[in-house]
């Protein structure tokens, strides 16, 4: 058994996958200690490669990370809760797009928390605040 985190490398770990070669894990600090709102990167032996993302609402932006998942063709989806939406992007931290917007209609979230890709490639998002899951195409 071995322990990635010493010394300081997560404020808040919140969500890890593995994808390929990489562990990915989203850290979040919900009371502004160090203002680390971003995504982490490992190699298969732990070791850091690299981070991306910072607190705010632009592209490539996070308030409060959440739920982590990879899609069909190999992009990381991530729930930014705080931002109400999905951001997507390249392993490499690349920003793709994103879709949601807050609310309580289709396509919009309150606390979107996490998400699942479907064999056909859909994508269901979970929504808290919201009660619901929301199925894209």
């Amino acid at each position: 058994m071995r322990k990635i985190g010493t010394g300081g490398s997560f404020t808040r770990p919140f969500h890890c996958i593995q994808h390929d070669n990489y562990l990915i894990v989203s850290d979040k600090d919900d009371h502004c200690v160090k203002d680390d709102h971003c995504v982490k990167v490992f190699d298969r032996e732990e070791n850091f490669l690299y981070k991306f993302g910072k607190k705010g609402g632009g592209d490539g932006e996070f308030i409060s990370p959440h739920c982590l998942s990879v899609n069909k063709v190999g992009h990381l989806l991530v729930c930014d809760t705080g931002n109400q939406r999905i951001q997507v992007f390249e392993l490499n931290g690349k920003f793709v797009t994103k879709f949601g917007t807050k609310g309580n209609e289709t396509g919009e979230f309150i606390i979107p928390v996490s998400t699942a890709v479907l064999n056909d490639g859909r994508i269901v998002v979970s929504d808290f605040r919201n009660h619901c899951i929301q199925v894209f195409e």
